[in-house]
């Protein structure tokens, strides 16, 4: 819950419709772009930032220092939707596919030193 004291003078400024609870929400596309929502109203980047960063609490003396960490970041999320096993297997198939190419690299590499010495 959102105190209304402290936000809606907020979502006034910013032209938002005043609720709460309030959804915050950032839709990732497959281009690598993204969109953000504030109870699925679009809304800038920076808004979504600002209002995530001012009702953002967490219970632990460690992880304020961890939450401008990317890793952390996306495991929370991650932990949140309940997708740690597909994450794990996408990490899983990522080094495999790391490793057949620094192996393709090296045999192209091995390649081009052969014909250079012929």
């Amino acid at each position: 819950q959102l105190d209304p004291d402290r936000w809606q003078g907020w979502f006034q400024r910013a032209e938002l419709p005043w609720e709460s609870p309030c959804i915050l929400r950032r839709q990732l596309e497959p281009n690598g772009r993204s969109r953000a929502f504030i109870n699925d109203t679009p809304v800038r980047l920076e808004q979504l930032r600002e209002l995530g960063a001012g009702i953002l609490h967490v219970h632990s003396q460690h992880h304020t220092l961890l939450l401008n960490d990317r890793a952390f970041q996306l495991g929370l999320v991650d932990g949140f939707c309940g997708q740690h096993q597909a994450v794990e297997h996408y990490a899983g198939t990522y080094r495999q596919w790391r490793s057949v190419r620094e192996r393709l690299d090296a045999l192209r590499e091995e390649e081009a030193n052969a014909r250079q010495e012929a």
